[in-house]
């Protein structure tokens, strides 16, 4: 049955607030199978139970709509750490081998159409940050402990970690066991502080 409010409520009618979390789940499905040119608002009306004009009263385009299907994606916890550099940068890029985050799908649409549509992939990589962030956070502790050196800018170093973890998961990179076992032992060797002569 579609939920509707009816054009005769009184003004100031609470809206019903279940339908917005079920219109982004089915954008989020629709987007995911489908891709952002061939999914239909139509099907994502049908999907959610509500009509059309429902969903364009909340979300005028379907750029808006995307936008806030990925601003509303679940967002992982980070695992719990020990406090030991090395011990705790495998932990997380194990946790990003094995667990691969539930909007993944939705990445690789989103990524599709970085050309026509670069917007929608900034609002994805905000999103992400997250997940960075939890390697940065790492690395910035052990730098303060001492532990790397304090001449290399932390940024680019959490991007590349990044970038291996999202070569495994479209298939460029092989994400065998002992992956990140190896990704950290080639990163803290090239953050370790320089013996002097």
């Amino acid at each position: 049955m579609e939920r509707e409010v009816s054009a005769a409520a009184p003004r100031g009618r609470p809206r019903d607030p279940s339908i917005d979390p079920a219109v982004l789940a089915a954008v989020r499905q629709e987007l995911t199978d489908k891709g952002y040119h061939r999914m239909s608002v139509a099907e994502i009306a049908r999907y959610a139970g509500v009509t059309k004009p429902t969903i364009y009263r909340r979300w005028p385009t379907k750029k808006d709509l995307v936008i806030a299907a990925i601003e509303s994606s679940p967002e992982p916890e980070p695992p719990p750490l020990c406090g030991d550099t090395r011990r705790d940068l495998v932990t997380v890029m194990r946790n990003f081998r094995t667990t691969p985050p539930p909007n993944l799908g939705l990445l690789f649409a989103v990524t599709a159409e970085r050309k026509n549509l670069p917007e929608l992939l900034e609002v994805f990589g905000r999103r992400a940050e997250n997940r960075r962030g939890w390697v940065r956070s790492i690395l910035e502790r052990a730098r303060e402990r001492g532990e790397i050196r304090t001449d290399v800018d932390l940024e680019p170093v959490a991007s590349m970690m990044m970038a291996s973890v999202f070569a495994g998961y479209v298939g460029w990179e092989e994400m065998g066991p002992g992956w990140e076992n190896d990704l950290v032992s080639t990163v803290l060797d090239g953050l370790l502080p320089r013996r002097r002569a």
